[in-house]
């Protein structure tokens, strides 16, 4: 298929199959992958937090389960036994909480469960995306109704939940909010029926419930209020059938259902229903007496070929494994494992083909695989995996049937408990890898084992990933980690360029949240200090540069958190300015000016909030002047480079209003220059001009004179404290302003710009009519300003101004619609970066989750870098930084955790020459660009198989003899393409 969005192209001699596909033009997602992206390093390579992966179900081949991640708590996932197949499906309960998933159930190819978004567990479905994954109904009003015993009944839903009124009761759903409906209100008031364990027999729901006049008994459902009846009273009156300590476990042969009920006569024994009271009767006393029922389902009850198997005591043999046709003569014990009065304690019981597999022990070889045919002589011990063990405590366990082989876990006392297979032979029951290697065990106690297909899905351990999702088919070399979910991360974090060296804050495990510095390479990458020594954090929040000297602060654990500067090797505390263990000085503006850094220092009461000067030394580091003497405060803020000058906004002791301040580094030398009054917002330096905000939406300006200093304009507004984002482009001040008065008149917040007089200050555009645009993360590429806005239309979304309202566009609706980009949830969460003349920032398309993009200006040029988190789960890059010509920040691809990165783009070719068989694609997707004015690519190459190729350059694209796309391949060309 060849896609043209280039109208300026040569075609020359192609081959009568490309020309057939020219005329098809479609738009798909393309990923600008010729750049090189690569981790930087791993910092935190530790892996032993864990998900732990549990409620597996099937939908439609697709393994559905439950996992914890530290950027979305327990959340629903899926797999499809791949890396990128297995992937957050939604973050229900967004952000770190859980909405804890579960009760999973297949309605019809639809996933049925209980979630909590912190409201309290509701019903959901999903179909595996994001946006199907819905709440069905809020049935308690934003409490909990918790859905629970979730069941399918021919294509129904039936499930107990509780409201205001009813308490927990039978509910029934069809998928929609409408058709999800109490069934009946079986125990009038709010304590409710609470039903239990639903069980379909036969396209019949049945379960047990509670009435104050029967107790817990057993009843049935059509799904309509006159069809939902008790079957039985079987213990007679106010008393209960059902035992709340076990699972009256349901097993249904032919019409007939079979569970364990106490009629009050002959203690907990196995009975069967037909649906009527009549034809509800106990199949056999198995132990004689009242008293004396043990429950013989205390595991469950198993259908193998038309015979119910159980554990049960029957007085003389304690538990051992008994069998029943549904007839009293019928009802047998298989064999008396543990001879005499001994319990073998049969668990797990598990169904594969005609042989039933179960944990026993003999009283010789401990807990132990065995397998039955349903007689005596065919009841054996499969293997002695634990030799010379005779104790109760090394028991297999998770049984589970895969085409025809059990899978379980074991102990054989050398390996811990790690996955095992049988085929019900001795030589055939083998280990089949030692996951956590050792003695260890990959296993807890309560092992997660699910078949699908031909594949065993798991959690394990290997003691590097903690309890993650794994994979076998019974091969060691098959059996595989699929993803480490939950991984520890180093979250890079202060990114600052020094002199082309990249330094950061991150964790690596071992050492807390410390000073580290990267010249791009793993090995480059490397930890300055351990400033608070240890596993502490010493909370490091950088400042500037001055000199190639690096100033932060940090906390030791000694003197708190203080100015600290790192230079070459020398990595010191310049001074501690607020005496005291766990006291700190806060640092609130900084400016460098002549390889000196300047600083907006509190200290510990003696002089407030003032002036100070650093080069790096603690000598060196002295206060300029005391403006307000004494513990007084003159709060110097927003500190600016004009000119060499230092000036900052502060107050005047002598007045005590706010007044612009300038400074040569000496007490002398720091003089006011006008008290301008009001609270400042911020200040910018425009070309030799300062330009400041007030509160109260007053705008001034400063040539750093005191007659050059004046108001230029008070937008009248009705709020105040909305001037701000203020921005220099090509000598033009942008800023953002709310213009907007009582009774609704005005623009709202939007996008403004000034030229130093009051005529020249107005408004840009008004981008949302309607309503506030909202403009944030204005930046300035390459002359033409960039921000975010919303019109009330598109969402949040980037937008591009040349300062003219015509000029002032939207770029391109990302996250098509109404819905945002950006998340909004705070400014420059988008971190827009102008890197080489091209824009970079972070934005989410509701596809790909929150991913790194670059745009041109043009709609066709701003394209996702790298879908680096696949799926809807976003890597969230943050903190883009450059440094030289390449692009670091912090991202979590799903598999590192969130580490340290670096883009490095490539060089921009005025014109690239193709040929084959060198330049020829048979898979993937590849973009080739080039320079977007002059550029040009001849082209005489194959594209074949799966390739998605894109051609874009700015003057012509020339496809000469030779040049050959087959049907299966996607080739595009479009017009635009890089900056040198």
């Amino acid at each position: 298929m060849i896609q043209n969005k280039l109208y300026n192209i040569n075609y020359i001699a192609i081959p009568k199959a490309v020309l057939l596909h020219i005329l098809i033009i479609c738009l798909i997602p393309f990923f600008a992958i010729s750049q090189t992206l690569q981790l930087v390093k791993d910092i935190n390579s530790n892996f032993l937090p864990s998900s732990s992966p549990t409620n597996f179900i099937n939908i439609n081949g697709i393994l559905y389960f439950s996992a914890t991640n530290q950027k979305f708590g327990m959340e629903l996932y899926r797999s499809d036994g791949t890396l990128l197949g297995t992937k957050l499906v939604k973050d229900i309960n967004q952000g770190l909480n859980s909405s804890n998933p579960t009760n999973f159930t297949n309605i019809n190819g639809t996933l049925y469960f209980s979630a909590n978004i912190g409201s309290g567990y509701d019903l959901w479905k999903s179909d595996g995306t994001d946006a199907g994954t819905v709440l069905v109904k809020d049935i308690y009003n934003e409490f909990y109704s918790y859905p629970k015993f979730l069941t399918n009944v021919n294509g129904t839903l039936f499930f107990t939940a509780g409201d205001e009124i009813n308490g927990t009761e039978l509910w029934k759903s069809d998928g929609t909010e409408a058709g999800t409906v109490m069934i009946k209100n079986i125990l009038s008031g709010r304590g409710g029926s609470a039903p239990e364990n639903l069980f379909n027999h036969n396209g019949v729901l049945y379960f047990f419930a509670y009435h104050n006049l029967y107790g817990y008994e057993l009843w049935k459902s059509d799904g309509t209020e006159a069809g939902t009846v008790m079957v039985k009273d079987i213990y007679t009156g106010p008393n209960s059938s059902h035992s709340l300590y076990y699972p009256n476990n349901f097993v249904s042969i032919d019409n007939t259902l079979y569970f364990t009920a106490n009629n009050g006569i002959n203690g907990s024994e196995v009975w069967k229903t037909n649906g009527t009271d009549l034809g509800t009767v106990m199949v056999k006393d198995i132990y004689v007496g009242a008293d004396n029922g043990v429950n013989p389902a205390i595991d469950r009850l198993i259908n193998m070929n038309g015979n119910i198997y159980f554990y049960a005591n029957d007085g003389n043999f304690q538990e051992e494994l008994w069998r029943s046709d549904g007839t009293e003569a019928g009802t047998v014990m298989v064999k008396d494992i543990a001879v005499g009065s001994n319990s073998s304690y049969p668990r797990d019981i598990t169904k594969v083909n005609s042989t039933l597999f179960f944990s026993a022990a003999n009283g010789i070889n401990g807990v132990e695989l065995w397998k039955s045919d349903g007689t005596a002589v065919g009841t054996v011990m499969v293997k002695d995996i634990y030799e010379n063990d005779n104790s109760y405590i090394n028991s297999p366990k998770g049984f589970v049937d895969l085409n025809g082989t059990l899978y379980f876990v074991a102990n054989n006392g050398i390996n811990g408990y790690e996955l095992w297979k049988s085929n019900g032979t001795n030589a055939g029951t083998t280990l089949i890898k030692d996951i956590y290697e050792g003695t260890n065990s990959a296993y807890d106690f309560s092992p997660k084992l699910f078949a699908l297909g031909n594949t065993l899905f798991f959690s394990a351990n290997n003691g590097i990933n903690g309890y993650e999702l794994w994979k076998s088919n019974g091969k060691e070399e098959s059996t595989l980690i699929i993803k480490d979910i939950n991984v520890e991360s180093s979250t890079p974090s202060n990114l600052i360029n020094v002199n082309n060296i990249l330094y950061l804050s991150a964790n690596d495990g071992k050492v807390g949240q410390e000073l580290w510095k990267s010249d791009g390479t793993a090995v480059g990458t490397t930890l300055v200090k351990d400033i608070n020594i240890g596993a502490g954090n010493s909370n490091i929040s950088m400042l500037g540069t001055a000199n190639n000297n690096l100033f932060f602060n940090a906390n030791d654990g000694n003197t708190g958190l203080e100015l600290w500067s790192s230079m070459a090797n020398n990595t010191q505390l310049v001074k501690d300015f607020f005496n005291g263990y766990n006291e700190y000085s806060r640092i609130s503006y900084f400016a460098s000016i002549n390889n000196i850094m300047y600083l907006s220092v509190t200290d510990n009461g003696v002089l407030g909030t003032e002036l100070w000067r650093t080069d790096g030394t603690p000598a060196g580091t002295v206060l300029v002047k005391d403006i307000w003497p004494g513990s007084g405060s003159s709060e110097p803020k927003f500190l600016t480079n004009l000119n060499n000058t230092l000036y900052f906004l502060a107050s005047n002791p002598e007045t005590g209003f706010l007044g612009l301040w300038k400074s040569d580094g000496t007490s002398a030398g720091t003089l006011l220059v006008r008290d301008t009054g009001g609270i400042p917002r911020e200040m910018i330096n425009v070309n030799g001009t300062l330009f400041w905000t007030t509160i109260n939406n007053q705008i001034w300006k400063s040539d750093g004179t005191e007659a050059g200093t004046v108001p230029v304009k008070t937008i009248p507004s009705a709020f105040s404290n909305d001037t701000y984002f203020l921005t220099n482009v090509n000598g033009t001040l942008f800023f953002v302003s709310n213009n907007g008065l009582e009774g609704g008149t005005g623009s709202g917040v939007e996008l403004w710009k000034s030229d130093g007089t009051e005529a020249g200050t107005v408004l840009v555009k008004n981008i949302n009519l309607t309503g506030n645009s909202y403009p944030r993360d204005l930046v300035d590429v390459n002359g033409v300003l960039y921000f975010y806005a919303d019109d009330g239309i598109h969402g949040m979304e980037l937008w591009k101004s040349n300062g003219t309202e015509a000029g002032t566009v939207l770029v391109k609706d990302i996250n098509i619609g109404t819905s945002n980009s950006s998340d909004g949830t705070y400014p420059f969460d988008t971190y827009l970066t102008n890197l080489n003349g091209t824009l970079y920032f972070v934005a989410n398309n509701g596809v790909n989750g929150r991913e790194l993009w670059k745009s041109d200006g043009t709609t066709i040029g701003t394209v996702m870098v790298n879908d680096m988190s696949q799926g809807i789960e976003s890597s969230t890059p943050k903190n883009l930084t450059k440094v030289n010509d390449a692009l670091y920040f912090s991202a979590d691809d799903g598999i590192y955790g969130n580490e340290l990165w670096k883009l490095t783009p490539p060089p921009c070719p005025v014109e690239i020459i193709l040929q084959s068989p060198t330049n020829d694609y048979t898979n993937g997707i590849l973009i080739q660009e080039v320079n977007r004015i002059i550029g040009t690519i001849a082209a005489a190459n194959k594209i074949t198989n799966t390739a998605k190729v894109t051609y874009r350059a700015g003057k012509s694209i020339t496809l000469h003899s030779g040049f050959m796309v087959d049907s299966g391949a996607v080739f595009k060309t479009e017009f635009g393409g890089c900056n040198n």
